[in-house]
């Protein structure tokens, strides 16, 4: 890999939503030569289309309220 691309994975756990469509999209058209740095606010399970190619990163935020977490993260 000649590119490491860190890529917010808040919706990768949803893919129903259109954020979560888009993330798989963008991450099923990256050039093969991208190392794709999932990060996420939680662990996220890996879909199998994409795990041999993500590399994952959990931030946990130092917040325990879940709105203020997620603001946090953002």
């Amino acid at each position: 890999m000649d590119i490491r691309l860190a890529i917010n994975g808040f919706f990768y756990d949803r893919p129903d939503t259109g954020s979560g469509q888009y993330l798989f999209e963008l991450l099923a058209h990256l050039p093969p030569d991208v190392e794709p740095i999932l990060i996420t606010p939680e662990r996220a399970p890996l879909n199998t289309q994409h795990s041999s190619r993500l590399t994952p990163h959990v931030s946990r935020p130092p917040i325990a309220h879940k709105n203020l977490a997620k603001l946090w993260f953002e």
